[in-house]
């Protein structure tokens, strides 16, 4: 074999290494692209689930707010201006977080966006959450407020309201405002 033939030949196995380099490059990084999705998607359901309960732990952490919000429900129009400011801060960060993880649906988010959604639509029916959406959901993306309204329009299938299925809800003597 002349040293020509010989440097061909090396040269032929040098390719297909490095063919077979790349292709090994590839599958690692593939491998890694996919680990690394299923991690943001895992940081994203955690951090979306956080936000979600944050809002909710509000009402725990202050009673006065959680009165505020139970009347809100019941009679929007009954709140004083003061009132109806935090009640739709409340209700705003339950459709905002709603709606951010729409954007964001996973196969993983899927179930908890349904149960979510179907939390917000308990919201709207009732007399307080009705008159809050209907001055309020065009200042929202349309996305979730067009998965919302789609549901509005055909109860069929809508879970109660939370003020019929959920007794905490109700407003009682104790939540109505003191005369005096």
């Amino acid at each position: 074999m002349d040293h020509e033939t010989f440097a061909e030949m090396l040269g032929n196995y040098g390719d297909f290494l490095g063919a077979i380099a790349v292709l090994g490059t590839l599958l690692y990084l593939a491998v890694q692209i996919r680990q690394n999705k299923y991690a943001i998607e895992r940081d994203s359901t955690r951090s979306i689930i956080t936000d979600w309960q944050a809002v909710f732990s509000s009402l725990a952490a202050d009673q006065e707010f959680a009165r505020i919000i139970r009347r809100a429900v019941n009679d929007w129009d009954g709140l004083s201006k003061n009132e109806q400011l935090r009640a739709h801060v409340f209700f705003s960060n339950l459709f905002t977080h709603y709606g951010n993880a729409i954007r964001m649906e996973t196969e993983e988010l899927s179930e908890m966006i349904a149960d979510w959604e179907n939390n917000i639509i308990g919201l709207l029916l009732t007399p307080g959450g009705s008159a809050w959406y209907a001055t309020t959901k065009d200042w929202f993306f349309d996305e979730p407020v067009e998965r919302l309204n789609r549901r509005l329009s055909n109860l069929q299938d809508a879970p109660p309201s939370w003020s019929s299925s959920m007794p905490w809800w109700q407003v009682d003597d104790s939540d109505r405002p003191s005369a005096g």
